[in-house]
């Protein structure tokens, strides 16, 4: 599972946990800059089925998003989930390499939650999800945040940590179905 860094502050070895339930432990693979980290899954009996819905159907999750600046250009639709806020979405705004802005509320919880749009895939897969990113922070108004030691200019909306910037970073990180 992919989250983001900062909500295991113990880092590499901690035990985590979903929805008070013992899920797994956080592995090496991480980044404090890019505030990722994958955790191995080593409870039985969790359903996983790298799904989302969209109406009314569960499509599947189909790579990442490889061409960032033409979806910001295009004004493209980002959808986001988040434990606190759930489905929502809003436009995105490229801030850099690493790091993007999408219009969409968040709030504390939804960190980590995924942020993808919708695209048509040629038969048999038809409508699928590309990951855009991993939420990091929200905030209510422009404002500039510290992030990894950095002050970064950011909001209002919820800022992520761009897909391709995870898998630049990570070769092992695929953004495919279950891989993540």
């Amino acid at each position: 599972m992919l989250t983001a860094d900062h909500v295991i502050p113990d880092g590499e070895g901690a035990t985590v946990y979903q929805d008070s339930n013992f899920f797994g432990t956080a592995t090496s693979y991480g980044s404090e800059y890019l505030d990722y980290r994958l955790v191995e899954r080593e409870r039985s009996g969790i359903s996983m089925d790298c799904t989302v819905e969209h109406d009314g159907v569960n499509e599947e999750f189909h790579g990442h998003a490889t061409n960032m600046e033409a979806l910001d250009h295009d004004g493209e639709t980002i959808y986001k989930t988040g434990i606190s806020t759930g489905y929502t979405s809003g436009e995105l705004d490229i801030l850099d390499d690493d790091f993007a802005n999408v219009g969409a509320e968040a709030a504390s919880g939804d960190s980590g939650g995924p942020l993808f749009y919708y695209e048509d895939f040629p038969h048999p897969v038809g409508t699928g999800a590309v990951i855009v990113g991993m939420t990091i922070a929200t905030l209510t108004t422009n404002d500039s945040i510290e992030c990894a030691g950095e002050e970064r200019q950011w909001g209002p909306g919820t800022t992520i940590t761009r897909a391709d910037a995870i898998a630049d970073d990570d070769d092992d990180i695929m953004f495919d179905g279950c891989d993540v």
